[in-house]
């Protein structure tokens, strides 16, 4: 029997008259070179039975030959939990969402809590700390918001340089900005001239190399691929959905509370899974 989060996927695809198949646990979409990958709470692994935590994490994600097919992962408790900003993002991605070009929007600079709003609702991961933020507006609406971190003096071959870290980026709803990307990171790199910029694309939304998926904007943007984070592991309560972060957990001074003890967690039943990590970008510019 599939699961109910399988089976409401099966129906948001079946709402738009889309040709998919299943294979395994997968969704091969073939007019869309995509394939839905689900990662099922069941599928994770649990706690031993003394409380200690699994070294090993299942592979959530068989190997299918895909043919080059961008893989998406969606994940049980992301989608009770954030389902309307996956079905937004899924629509974007297979046409369904509003077009809208960024060469007829404003770039401004917004404030922190118009864009912790804006990407609350708009960004898988929500807000992450962040120094300057631009928007684009759309007949005066927003549509798209770019947030990039405080400089950090980085050691380089070249000796000591002034990087940033692109830290979000996200559009309205299911709307594809054209260029929008670009257009923020133009006014940021105008206003703060920076030597370098770095930045990361999710792979659990990527696909087997840094230019499949999520990091052909990259590419376009002039960003070379230069690196790989490993997989993130987290435990899901699988009552409330909630996540906690393996490595805060261990780190926690109240590790060894009944907040966050082991024992608790095994109580709980509480389900370890990883994500699928991040490939690391970074564009130089030579404007110092």
């Amino acid at each position: 029997m599939e699961q109910l989060f399988v089976l409401e996927i099966r129906e948001f695809l079946d709402s738009y008259s889309l040709k998919y198949y299943l294979m395994e646990n997968h969704l091969i979409l073939p007019n869309y070179c995509l394939k839905l990958s689900f990662v099922s709470l069941n599928r994770g692994t649990s706690l031993n039975n003394d409380g200690s935590f699994l070294e090993n994490v299942n592979e959530n994600s068989r190997k299918v030959n895909d043919g080059g097919f961008r893989e998406i992962r969606v994940y049980e408790d992301l989608w009770f939990t954030k389902g309307d900003i996956i079905k937004n993002r899924l629509r974007a991605l297979l046409g369904k969402g509003e077009a809208i070009f960024a060469r007829k929007c404003v770039v401004a600079n917004i404030d922190a809590n118009k864009a912790i709003g804006f990407l609350e609702k708009n960004h898988i991961l929500g807000y992450s700390r962040a120094k300057f933020f631009y928007g684009l507006f759309y007949c005066e609406r927003l549509v798209a918001v770019a947030a990039f971190s405080a400089p950090r003096p980085i050691k380089r071959e070249s000796g000591v340089v002034s990087s940033f870290e692109w830290v979000r980026y996200a559009s309205v709803g299911s709307s594809r900005v054209v260029g929008g990307m670009g257009r923020l990171l133009s006014a940021f790199v105008e206003e703060k001239s920076p030597q370098e910029v770095m930045s990361y694309a999710d792979l659990d939304w990527g696909g087997q190399n840094g230019y499949n998926g999520s990091g052909v904007a990259y590419k376009k943007l002039g960003f070379e691929l230069v690196g790989k984070t490993p997989p993130v592991k987290f435990m899901v309560d699988p009552k409330t959905y909630q996540r906690y972060s393996l490595k805060k957990l261990l780190k926690d001074r109240k590790y060894n509370s009944s907040k966050y003890s082991s024992q608790e967690l095994l109580e709980k039943q509480f389900i370890l899974l990883s994500n699928s990590g991040n490939f690391k970008f970074l564009r130089s510019f030579s404007l110092l």
